[in-house]
């Protein structure tokens, strides 16, 4: 275990971590060629990437040798013992752990490859629709911008360079991003719904972490067989009570101003996180909580082993360190509530992060849910700010003392809507324009129930693998079920697990053998303990029971339960958020499209005029800025401007 400050140990690495990150970007980048849409394989042109990358420090004594990264995974390589490792267990979490489920995936014909949304409905054949990323002479462009990408890397220097360099590539606009969204990561039914950029973040963000991981533990980090079914990753969710300063807002102005206020914030947790420390990457955000991937425990560790208790000790002095620097972020925008930083228990499938954001929202529904000192901003009220509640109010004069005069800082918050309005052109910040003819005004409220789909319970509804199909599909009679004629099949299933979980049957080397089995899980014949093969696969995957809290016929009911249900690994779990995020912005645009050509005659209209000295064709220049507003005829507005 490392005895250096943690954060320290990361900040020294930061070029590692950045770069790993990187290559997970892009270890599947050669998917973006239109060869690979069209064949099913990976191009050639795409297999010297890794020739980009040079001169990366090493972690302790473990070069970083990109070639080994970008190559096809193959177990000669050694990858059980080295960095790959730890990128083919990102890689299988970001997207192998779905792929555990009966039968063959169907690929589709050359013809109709589709593209669709994590919900199933078809965007666009890749084929015949092809996107600008699968466009002849694409790739050639793709590779000048990817070569730039690793060019530039080497210039960076300082935190403000990193993170200009990332935003550049995989920030909201960023080039990297827009590309692998528009094309697949699997052309097979039915996965042709995760995108390439989906796989690939996770993939990066998770290795990322695994390498963060390694550098935390220093020379006892175990490098030795089976890194790739051992490592496991934490998440770690930092939260914000917005949901406080939504309620107690007053004016438009006091939710809309904090709103941006806490954006700001999330913005620097996210900077401070995925590139100072360079820990992880964030793989949900609303505008109340964060998610970010986290280095976890090995599945192998013993729990009160002295290396165990130690690292322990080092991810709390890190969480706190974190929980430290957030709360100096939160005190910078003198925010009235505390934020909420946690870590989750080590896992495999991430399905826990969906516990994670329900916790985190449960405990935010109290603001000041621990001890909090309230920065002074120079309010000398008699009354409370009617917003903050916590603060004095500040009087707009030395003569008035109202109990509606608010803070200096909610002021301040609320002021500004112009001027923001004024640079960005958005929608208008007049209550009047919208309002009807006796100032009313409705609002809208869209939301959609995301969680259920995070946590993989309707991926199980819409992907569960049916028993009797299989059953049908079984060509070796060997490995079908035995079952009498009528029977219930599941639970003959049922049935046949549990007598296996009474008498466990090993093969000469020890590993469990079952010819059903290992049919359902790939895994399967890799492991040597039931009870650790239960806790892979159910314990981590659901919210079941502990196995020591089971008897032999409840284990076998939750392990036949799990084995024929579909997990939703990571990459799928980014592309339901993504998706869901994608839809209110485009719904919203629609919207705001409606109002503009609707025929209802009490629509908001502003009409924008500009006196002109007709002679010099010129602004009039003695004349001051002037703003006229008239009602007219149903609700619509004729507004003037005079320039000086």
């Amino acid at each position: 275990m490392t005895t250096k400050d943690p954060l320290q140990s990361l900040s020294e690495h930061r070029t590692q971590l950045l770069t790993c990150e990187a290559i997970g970007w892009l270890h599947m980048a050669g998917k973006a060629h239109p060869d690979f849409v069209r064949t099913q394989v990976v191009s050639s042109e795409a297999a010297d990437l890794y020739n980009q990358f040079d001169d990366i420090p090493p972690i302790g004594d473990h070069p970083i040798v990109p070639k080994d990264l970008f190559e096809k995974y193959d177990k000669k390589q050694g990858g059980d013992s080295n960095l790959l490792g730890l990128l083919q267990a990102a890689h299988a979490m970001a997207s192998g752990i779905e792929k555990n489920t009966p039968g063959e995936y169907q690929k589709q014909s050359e013809k109709q490859t589709w593209l669709t949304t994590a919900f199933g409905h078809p965007v666009r054949n890749l084929l015949e629709d092809r996107p600008p990323v699968l466009a002849d002479g694409a790739w050639t462009h793709l590779y000048g911008l990817i070569n730039n990408l690793v060019a530039s890397s080497k210039e960076n220097d300082s935190v403000e360079k990193w993170q200009a360099w990332r935003r550049e590539a995989i920030g909201p606009e960023g080039w990297l991003r827009n590309a692998f969204t528009s094309t697949l990561a699997e052309t097979r039914v039915p996965n042709n719904d995760v995108t390439l950029w989906d796989q690939s973040y996770i993939a990066a963000a998770l290795f990322k972490s695994a390498v963060a991981g390694a550098i935390l533990t220093g020379t006892s980090f175990e490098w030795g067989d089976n890194i790739k079914s051992n490592t496991r990753w934490r998440v770690l969710t930092v939260g914000f009570g917005a949901e406080h300063y939504e309620n107690r807002a007053v004016r438009i102005g006091d939710w809309t101003g904090a709103c941006e206020e806490i954006a700001k914030f999330f913005n620097e947790v996210c900077e401070f996180i995925e590139v100072e420390l360079a820990l992880g990457a964030c793989v949900y955000r609303d505008e109340r909580v964060l998610s970010f991937t986290f280095p976890g425990q090995r599945l192998d560790s013993t729990k009160d082993s002295k290396e165990n208790v130690e690292e322990e000790a080092v991810v709390e002095t890190l969480r706190k360190s974190v929980e430290e620097k957030v709360d100096g972020f939160a005190h910078e925008y003198s925010f009235e509530t505390p934020p909420f930083v946690k870590l989750s228990t080590s896992t495999r499938s991430f399905i826990v992060m969906a516990r994670e954001l329900a916790c985190a929202r449960r405990k935010l529904e109290v603001p000041i849910h621990r001890p909090w000192s309230i920065e002074p901003d120079g309010s000398s009220g008699s009354h409370v700010c009617p917003v903050s509640l916590v603060r004095m109010g500040h009087p707009s004069n030395e003569q008035a003392d109202k109990k509606q005069d608010v803070s200096k800082i909610c002021f301040e918050r609320r002021t500004g809507r112009r001027k923001n309005w004024e640079k960005s052109g958005g929608d208008t910040i007049w209550i009047s324009e919208i309002a009807d003819d006796n100032d009313r005004v409705a609002l809208l409220t869209f939301s959609f129930g995301l969680e259920s789909w995070l946590d993989g319970k309707y991926v199980d509804s819409l992907r569960a693998h049916d028993l009797v199909e299989w059953q049908k599909e079984e060509e070796d009679h060997q490995k079908k079920l035995a079952a009498p004629a009528g029977a219930n099949l599941f639970r003959a299933f049922c049935a046949h697990i549990e007598d296996f979980v009474q008498d466990p049957k090993r093969d000469d080397k020890g590993k469990l053998k079952n010819c059903i089995l290992e049919l359902l899980n790939k895994g399967f014949n890799h492991e040597t303990c039931l009870e650790k093969f239960f806790q892979k696969v159910v314990e981590d995957r659901a919210e079941s029971p502990k196995w020591s809290d089971l008897d032999d016929s409840r284990r076998a009911e939750w392990l036949a339960h799990q084995l024929l249900r579909k997990n939703a690994s990571p990459g799928r779990v980014h592309r339901f958020w993504r998706t869901t995020q994608n839809f209110f912005d485009s719904a919203l645009d629609e919207f705001r499209r409606i109002v503009v050509l609707s025929e209802n005659p009490n629509r908001t209209r502003r009409l924008k005029l500009t006196l002109l000295d007709v002679a010099a064709c010129n602004p009039v220049k003695c004349m001051p800025d002037i703003w006229i507003s008239r009602r007219m005829n149903h609700s619509k507005y004729f507004i003037v401007e005079r320039t000086s």
